[in-house]
């Protein structure tokens, strides 16, 4: 299973953006609430009217963009969870028809869960958080972290830093990052398991070439 670590705040939602403070929250609670079937009155208002009219709208589709292009599942790891209402940001996702990929919010640790060992006392509290859920649950094949945050000390090679919003070329290295496993596993399968002649491999060749230069281009 390949996971995308979710953040909110800098990544579809931008910094300083105030829509919401000028429309009717109440009103587009039960417009939402009567047009996708969920009770969004049991959210903050402010909350469901900020990821209608604050979630830019072409980070929202470069986020649909990755999960479509890599068959990933979303993990949301944003100060956005409520440990109350564990199905906040799922609901608020359904908005844009996201809902089907997430599949859960990282669990916020607790100082008597933080282990006392010096190197993961380095680590900031998303990345701690974001690697218990990786060891509690080894079914994660493949992953990557996007966030405004810095959270590479620790996620090495699995973590894409934004500025105010996702960009496409920062979705690019999402993709490249969440199917790099897959992609070599293909083609190194084809070059095993087919009978091929000497030009046939040599094109191999050149495409896994290609691949991997434009892997470590992005």
């Amino acid at each position: 299973m390949k996971v995308i670590f979710l953040d909110i705040d800098g990544v579809l939602q931008p910094y300083n953006s105030g829509e919401r403070f000028e429309h009717d929250s109440e009103k587009i609670v039960q417009e939402l609430t009567d047009k996708k079937g969920i009770d969004y009155s049991q959210y903050y208002k402010i909350d469901v009217a900020a990821a209608y009219y604050d979630w830019d709208y072409s980070a929202v589709n470069t986020l649909r963009y990755i999960l479509e292009q890599t068959d990933a599942k979303i993990v949301v790891s944003s100060d956005w969870r409520d440990i109350k209402r564990p199905y906040k940001v799922r609901d608020l996702l359904a908005i844009y028809n996201l809902d089907k990929y997430w599949i859960a919010d990282t669990e916020k640790i607790e100082e008597d869960d933080i282990e006392n060992s010096e190197e993961y006392q380095k680590y900031t509290y998303r990345t701690r958080e974001i690697k218990k859920y990786l060891r509690k649950h080894p079914e994660v094949e493949n992953y990557v972290a996007i966030d405004d945050k810095y959270l590479n000390k620790g996620l090495e090679g699995h973590f894409v830093l934004t500025d105010n919003l996702i960009t496409y070329e920062q979705a690019k290295t999402c993709i490249v990052i969440l199917n790099s496993d897959s992609m070599e596993e293909q083609i190194f399968e084809r070059l095993t398991l087919n009978e091929k002649n000497i030009s046939e491999l040599k094109e191999e060749l050149k495409k896994f070439e290609k691949y991997i230069l434009n892997k470590f281009s992005e």
